[in-house]
């Protein structure tokens, strides 16, 4: 059955009004079915991807995740606001300190020419409330509408709606969900997209970038963890990354001493008509890929890819992408349960960013490990 689906306006009016709550298991699925279908399928892999990295933090000692940062941008494009999303889930723990002693070289840096200002969000019941890093302490707390909508260099706009929205697709997003048993990191989910979806949109006027996760390896470093669910442009026969925001959100982090490492879980069937939801079932199990590679200002071919429309993410706009090399990508994994091996594997790349240990892949190699091209 499909489910009702309303405008995203209607959604973000109802929790500020207080007749939709968070901690209510079915009115975060009715949030969640105004999220454009693409989208509903990668809560239910980024829900996956988040469960391997607890668990991983659960065994490998000195590993310690973070996955609350999101980066907002003023009128100039420049990554100006800085946000920590925190939740019982997921409090403020060593890696946020060790991010936030890392943003302070953008608060000093005399020659920046765009302030950098840094905020920690909590819920309060319905409201959104938010403290500012000030003068090396936390400041507040204010009404987070209040202190988005006093930022410099924004143009307030309006909630969107997102395009390809799918009551059936969201149904059976819905329905993977349910299956997870994620009741206790549901009104997370339901609060992080309230703040993307009716906060930073509307009030800087501009879509925000949430950070899939950073974790603080047990040599003190820090490494930004970006995951996606794809497989390679069918023509091009590669992989891309999207220039905005992600290389843009690469090369920030570079310059703060971040690396970033791209994980990717390869689907089976190659044919963006089939919803990749409906391939998880046994008999296509050891069919999926996990792919990692190592990011840096070598690891594009310098040649972009071009997408519009319907295959061009969530908003139907145009999209250019930067090509990875295949001389950078490596094979984490085979098959969609990672498992102890996998995990173990993904904890080592993760510890210490190298990646020499894992074997190489091509197009034609990855074409082997799945069953369709």
């Amino acid at each position: 059955m499909s489910i009702l689906v309303n405008s995203m306006k209607q959604i973000c009016d109802a929790f500020d009004e207080g007749a939709m709550s968070h901690d209510s298991r079915e009115d975060t699925f009715r949030q969640l079915s105004v999220e454009g279908s693409k989208r509903m399928d990668a809560f239910v892999f980024e829900q996956l991807f988040r469960e391997h990295l607890q668990k991983i933090a659960s065994l490998s000692a000195g590993l310690c995740f973070s996955f609350g940062w999101h980066i907002g941008y003023n009128r100039f494009g420049n990554s100006a606001f800085w946000f920590r999303l925190e939740d019982e889930t997921n409090p403020w723990n060593s890696c946020d300190e060790k991010i936030l002693s890392k943003l302070e070289v953008f608060f000093c840096d005399p020659k920046r020419k765009v302030k950098t200002r840094c905020f920690k969000v909590l819920r309060d019941r319905s409201s959104l409330i938010a403290y500012e890093w000030t003068d090396s302490k936390w400041v507040g707390p204010k009404f987070l509408s209040k202190v988005l909508s006093d930022l410099p260099d924004i143009v307030e706009s309006t909630v969107r709606d997102m395009d390809n929205i799918d009551g059936d697709a969201s149904a059976l997003a819905i329905q993977r969900l349910r299956e997870r048993r994620i009741a206790s990191t549901l009104p997370a989910l339901s609060v992080q997209r309230r703040f993307m979806n009716c906060m930073l949109r509307r009030y800087l006027g501009r879509e925000g970038t949430d950070l899939d996760a950073v974790v603080l390896a047990p040599d003190g470093e820090l490494r930004y963890i970006e995951f996606k669910r794809k497989f390679p442009a069918p023509r091009a026969k590669i992989f891309g990354l999207d220039e905005y925001p992600h290389v843009k959100t690469m090369r920030t982090l570079a310059s703060l001493g971040i690396g970033m490492l791209h994980l990717i879980l390869v689907n089976p069937i190659w044919d963006k008509s089939k919803p990749p939801l409906g391939m998880i079932v046994p008999e296509l199990e050891d069919k999926w890929a996990w792919l990692i590679a190592n990011l840096n200002g070598d690891a594009f071919t310098g040649e972009s890819l071009q997408t519009v429309g319907k295959d061009s993410g969530q908003r139907n706009g145009n999209r250019t992408q930067m090509q990875i090399r295949w001389d950078c990508m490596h094979l984490l994994h085979s098959g969609l349960a990672l498992g102890n091996a996998g995990r173990e594997k993904l904890a080592d790349a993760i510890s210490t960013g190298s990646l020499l240990k894992l074997p190489r892949i091509n197009y034609a190699g990855l074409c082997n490990v799945t069953i369709e091209r």
